[in-house]
């Protein structure tokens, strides 16, 4: 690791000192995971993991956000899910699937923890701290998905933005979220010209800023306003599952 690698990790580290699943273990376990584990940093735009293939590895990430993203035959890719310190990459090491499903996608940039997926597998059969915490993630990122589905079936196009950029904040800890209306058209399973007006009624609201590549949360009260009920729900429940 060069040394502008290594002032990245310092800072990451500083302002960001763990994820939230290995952060809740014992101390001996956190210390044996992060051992058996490698720091990762995350590059905004990497793919991670492919669908359809086994996990070599899972993801913890401490900073930064990555998003599981579904592809469909008719040529649509959609979002699933956004991970975030919060969680893990890599459910289907320890649920027992022998394929993943979605493909990984780095959206926000930052650092993980990168552990082999025989360590997780063996580690989630026989010590219970870290199977609770895991299992715990796991029904919270499974309301996120469900959630997910409903919103974009029902919710119109701006509350469904103001839900996705509000849940990108909330895990790269900065106001200025770096993506472009194309993928977010992408993310959202929508046309990028009603992703584009979404945009612009957001901006003339006062609650977001926007440039090229960039979109910036201005008014995070306002933008919550205009979100529809699914990041509300979707919060607290995960919340509940760290706080148990």
């Amino acid at each position: 690791m060069d040394g502008f690698a290594e002032r990245i990790v310092y800072t990451f580290m500083i302002q960001n000192p763990d994820n939230a699943i290995l952060a809740a273990l014992p101390l001996r376990e956190r210390d044996a995971a992060h051992r058996a584990s490698t720091l990762f940093i995350l590059d905004l735009g990497e793919t991670l993991q492919r669908a359809h293939a086994r996990s070599r590895h899972a993801f913890f990430p401490i900073s930064g956000a990555i998003s599981l993203v579904r592809h469909l035959r008719v040529g649509v890719t959609v979002e699933v899910a956004i991970v975030g310190s919060e969680g893990v990459v890599g459910v289907d090491i320890f649920m027992g699937a022998s394929t993943q499903l979605n493909d990984a996608i780095v959206q926000g940039a930052g650092l993980a923890w990168r552990m082999p997926a025989a360590y997780l597998h063996e580690r989630f059969r026989h010590h219970r701290a870290l199977q609770a915490e895991l299992l715990r993630f796991t029904d919270a990122f499974i309301t996120q998905i469900s959630q997910t589905a409903a919103c974009n079936r029902v919710h119109d196009m701006e509350a469904r933005l103001a839900r996705w950029l509000l849940m990108m904040e909330d895990r790269v800890a900065t106001t200025q979220i770096r993506v472009t209306q194309q993928f977010l058209a992408q993310m959202l399973g929508a046309r990028t010209a009603s992703v584009n007006e979404a945009v612009q009624r957001l901006e003339a609201a006062g609650v977001i800023g926007h440039r090229r590549r960039e979109i910036s949360v201005l008014d995070r009260k306002g933008l919550e306003r205009l979100s529809c009920e699914c990041y509300e729900i979707v919060r607290r429940v995960y919340e509940k599952a760290r706080s148990n």
